[in-house]
């Protein structure tokens, strides 16, 4: 389940989880403050979003996860310890950022193949669940 939820998340737009997994509409859109200035290409945030393109945060990974899993599975105490046996085999990418505010970002390093394989495993229709890819 987690390896599913990992590449739904890094294939799908972070505003499409509301849609997707629950049964509320998607509310009203952002907009752009008057005067806001788009990010320096030479700023720290610029080189930082770079560098974590495709990547998200530790908390979107939980909720997807909890919206794929059936109630009866329990996995809430051992999804830390998947998810660091999952970074150590190379499956997913980990990074801890480098101020102790920085969330945990990560990233889905499987190939669609074998993530449709794992998802018709455990009887998710990985399809059913992606919209960018």
């Amino acid at each position: 389940y987690v390896i599913v939820a990992a590449f739904v998340c890094q294939t799908n737009n972070p505003s499409t989880d509301k849609t997707l997994f629950t049964s509320t509409s998607a509310g009203r859109r952002k907009k752009r403050r008057k005067g806001a200035k788009p990010l320096d290409n030479e700023s720290p945030a610029y080189a930082a979003g770079r560098a974590a393109a495709g990547s998200f945060p530790l908390e979107r990974l939980l909720s997807v996860l909890a919206s794929l899993c059936p109630p009866e599975l329990r996995i809430a105490g051992v999804v830390y310890g998947v998810v660091d046996s999952l970074v150590s085999l190379g499956l997913l990418w980990k990074d801890t950022g480098e101020g102790v505010d920085m969330p945990v970002r990560l990233k889905c390093l499987m190939e669609k193949d074998r993530v449709r394989g794992i998802a018709e495993e455990i009887d998710i229709t990985l399809d059913e669940y992606l919209l960018g890819g």
